[in-house]
């Protein structure tokens, strides 16, 4: 699991159930992402929330949802 510490305190990542968060404060859960098919597409895409930014189509929805996954955790590592 990758964690950022923000220069403010805070911190972000990419939540899985991997270690139990609520240990290290209160917790601010939001949604990133979301994995949806696309009857035009006739594929899986992945639309993140904040910048509209879509990846995809893909066959199926658990290479939809690795990609997402992977999306994210490139995005954290470059601290954007």
């Amino acid at each position: 699991m990758l964690i950022n510490v923000l220069a403010d305190g805070n911190m972000e990542c990419l939540y899985t159930d991997e270690i139990d968060l609520s240990s290290v404060g209160t917790l601010k859960i939001s949604r990133a992402s979301k994995v949806e098919f696309d009857n035009v597409r006739q594929g899986w895409m992945v639309t993140m929330l904040k910048t509209g930014v879509t990846i995809g189509p893909y066959k199926s929805r658990k290479v939809a949802i690795a990609e997402e996954v992977k999306f994210l955790e490139d995005r954290m590592s470059e601290g954007v």
